[in-house]
């Protein structure tokens, strides 16, 4: 089965959540002296926003921006990226991976759901496959804090 990781990187006009809840709190804040590494920062739209307010901002993303670095720095956004690798180790690896690249705080957030949402698709190792032939795995909230 061919899975198209890509096609799960939607168009944004505004922040992510995760990019939001790290406004709200003061760490992006433009008196703020964090930079950040959006690790799977799909077509970067994110970053584009962060930048256009003055935020010390990059990314790397492995379909859409994979010739940028990815650098160490204050927080590491890891945004709904474990959710769509079908892998299990490699989701492992790429939490590594970001927690090495962060300084001070790393914010992992997936898509939470639950086996209902799950019937209407086609089961593909510990998720699902979406018509768009891309794989989603949904957490709990309990499952999230046990793979973490």
């Amino acid at each position: 089965m061919e899975i198209f990781r890509h096609k799960t990187a939607i168009k944004r006009y505004q922040y992510s959540t995760p990019i939001k809840w790290l406004w709200k709190f003061g760490y992006l804040d433009t008196n703020s002296d964090h930079s950040i590494f959006d690790y799977g920062c799909g077509q970067g739209d994110d970053l584009d926003l962060m930048k256009e307010s003055g935020v010390r901002a990059e990314g790397w993303d492995p379909y859409f921006q994979p010739d940028n670095r990815q650098v160490n720095s204050d927080i590491v956004n890891l945004g709904f990226v474990l959710n769509v690798i079908e892998d299990k180790n490699e989701r492992i690896e790429t939490l590594k991976k970001a927690y090495d690249l962060c300084n001070k705080i790393l914010v992992v957030s997936v898509m939470i759901g639950d086996t209902s949402s799950e019937e209407k698709y086609t089961h593909y190792k510990d998720g699902i496959v979406t018509s768009r032939n891309t794989f989603q795995k949904y957490y709990s909230q309990k499952s999230f804090k046990e793979f973490i």
